[in-house]
């Protein structure tokens, strides 16, 4: 994990009783992060097929071994030899980046060792992509005060702490900002409340508050939703200067 020493966000999660654990800005802003995210959006439909397959757990294999928990297997039996082929490009794209070190196993088959915990959980753990594009686009946008990624923080319940994680947090103009990231269009208002809660809690009801996607919700409820309670809904769907664009007038 990477122990962050905060400014201002570090401030409004004291004031709110909780105490800051980890981070991981510092992943994203490695020079292999930074490559990949680029050829994610440069590559975006390619991407999101691959991302579809990175998830089945016929094709990956994780080791879950203490140890070994770094190292993921990939096994290709079973792929068309359209998807065979995207998974082998994008396999050698990881090594050559030095994201992962690539080893063949038998014919249809490769093991990944990531070369950080955080590389491979940015590729492994769902959504975790977009988090780290959705830092990056407000670090570009040159507005906010303070900016951080994937803040694991605890709240102290009087008997048990409680962990709370929340995307992406900055402060801009003194005003607390919270976003949430889903790589879906399967979230509701449960989603919608629990940002409400965490944003409101730290930062109050002067909280900015931001769900970003890579599609509209399904439920058309939960667009009217978010407008009542005042959480902005934003689309990534692989366009970065409508992503920017989007962004940039919640703060105008």
């Amino acid at each position: 994990c990477y122990i962050i020493i905060f400014a201002g966000i570090a401030d409004f999660i004291k004031s709110g009783g909780g105490d800051v654990f980890s981070s991981s800005t510092s992943v994203y802003e490695s020079p292999e992060i930074e490559k990949l995210l680029m050829w994610q959006i440069q590559n975006y439909s390619t991407w999101t097929r691959i991302s579809k397959l990175l998830r089945s757990r016929n094709i990956i294999q994780g080791s879950g071994n203490g140890s070994q928990d770094h190292v993921v297997g990939i096994d290709l039996r079973g792929l068309s030899a359209g998807e065979k082929k995207l998974m082998i490009e994008f396999v050698y794209f990881l090594h050559e980046s030095r994201i992962a070190k690539m080893r063949r196993k038998g014919k249809e088959g490769f093991s990944l060792d990531f070369r950080k915990p955080g590389f491979k959980q940015l590729l492994m753990v769902y959504g975790s992509w977009l988090e780290a594009i959705t830092y990056h686009a407000l670090k570009h946008l040159h507005l906010m005060d303070d900016l951080r990624s994937g803040v694991v923080f605890y709240w102290d319940e009087r008997i048990r702490k409680v962990a709370n994680e929340i995307d992406v947090m900055a402060v801009y103009r003194g005003r607390l900002v919270a976003v949430s990231c889903k790589d879906t269009s399967k979230y509701n208002e449960k989603d919608l409340n629990e940002l409400l809660v965490a944003a409101n809690g730290l930062g109050g009801e002067n909280s900015i508050k931001i769900l970003v996607s890579t599609q509209w919700p399904d439920k058309s409820l939960v667009k009217e939703r978010a407008k009542e309670i005042g959480i902005h809904l934003v689309r990534f769907d692989g366009d970065l200067s409508s992503f920017l664009q989007q962004l940039k007038r919640i703060f105008d």
